[in-house]
C-alpha cells in the first residue's frame, strides 16, 4: 500500500471516495470541473476545493504533479489531516 492509498484510508468513507476522485481526475488531468485556484506568492501552487476537502498541490513544468496537503476545512480554522509529497507521473 503506497503512501497516497494509506492516507485515504483513514479519511471518512466520504471524504475518501471525494479525494480519490479528485486524485484520479489529477493524474488524468482533468481538473476543469472542480473548483481550482492559482495560489498567491507561489509560482505553480494550486487548491482544489470540494465540500471541505482541499487538496493542494503543484505542477511542474514538464507535467509532474506533486500532491502537498489534503486537509479537511472545519467551520473557519483548518484541521490539517495529513501533510505528504507525492509524485503523479
Amino acid at each position: 500500500m503506497n503512501r497516497v492509498e494509506k492516507f485515504l484510508t483513514r479519511l471518512q468513507k466520504k471524504d475518501s471516495l471525494v479525494a480519490e476522485k479528485i486524485v484520479e481526475k489529477l493524474i488524468s488531468k482533468e481538473t476543469e470541473n472542480f473548483n481550482v485556484k492559482k495560489l498567491k506568492g507561489f509560482q505553480n501552487r494550486y487548491r482544489i476545493r470540494k465540500g471541505k476537502l482541499r487538496i493542494i498541490y503543484s505542477q511542474e513544468e514538464n507535467g509532474a504533479i506533486y500532491i502537498i496537503y489534503i486537509y479537511i476545512s472545519v467551520t473557519k480554522t483548518k484541521k490539517l489531516i495529513n501533510t505528504y509529497k507525492y509524485k503523479i507521473p
